[in-house]
């Protein structure tokens, strides 16, 4: 796991899916939503070994009622709407996305997921003081 540090009463986990890196543009720029504000934030990096640990931590401090921001697309045969409804969690969906919250053959819209997921992350950044 990467730690940027930070506040120590804001701490943020980054959970990339195994095949999507924190550096892809759609963790990458709410992190950096997240790091300007000051928050401390806990990356988890996939080597290729789960680390049960650290999705535990992160589905237990969602569960905890915890802000968090959960982001997924109804392309997505992973994605449950239902699930993310039942978490308590801010929840944005995005109509014919995939996995990686891209629409394909609609740029645009890809944008737009990548623009809104981001601005959801900084209102839950600008909520918790």
């Amino acid at each position: 796991m990467l730690v940027a540090a930070g506040a120590e009463d804001r701490v943020a986990t980054v959970l990339p899916g195994s095949g999507y890196t924190a550096q892809g543009p759609l963790l990458a720029y709410p992190a950096a939503v997240l790091r300007d504000a000051g928050w401390t934030l806990r990356t988890v990096v996939w080597d290729g070994v789960c680390r049960d640990f650290d999705v535990r931590d992160a589905a237990e401090r969602i569960s905890a009622g915890l802000p968090a921001v959960l982001a997924g697309g109804t392309a997505d045969r992973l994605w449950d709407p239902a699930v993310a409804a039942r978490s308590g969690a801010r929840v944005v969906e995005v109509p014919g996305a995939d996995h990686s919250l891209e629409v394909p053959g609609d740029w645009r819209r890809s944008l737009g997921a990548l623009a809104e997921v981001t601005a959801a992350v900084e209102d839950l950044a600008r909520s918790v003081r």
